[in-house]
């Protein structure tokens, strides 16, 4: 099974337990934002600017608080190109 898929298994089958999300969560968009940032600029530093590609502020409809992500679609783009850095 793909490692990623399992995570987003987990986290379901996490929040739906009532055990919160396995994502970083911000009580603010303007948090969730400057994370963005961070990550962007992480990725930028270590020369690995296709993790960056697709990520996004949004908020979680389990939670309510905000996360930082990809869409499934974008995440499988992103992985494609990393294997061919």
């Amino acid at each position: 099974m793909n490692t990623t898929l399992e995570w987003n298994t987990l986290g379901r089958a996490l929040c739906d337990a009532g055990m919160g999300c396995i994502k970083r969560p911000h009580a603010t968009p303007e948090d969730a934002i400057e994370h963005l940032k961070r990550l962007i600029a992480r990725n930028d530093t270590h020369g690995e600017q296709y993790r960056s590609i697709g990520l996004r502020v949004y908020q979680c409809l389990r939670c309510s608080q905000y996360h930082v992500g990809r869409e499934r679609r974008v995440r499988h783009l992103r992985e494609i190109h990393a294997g061919h850095k």
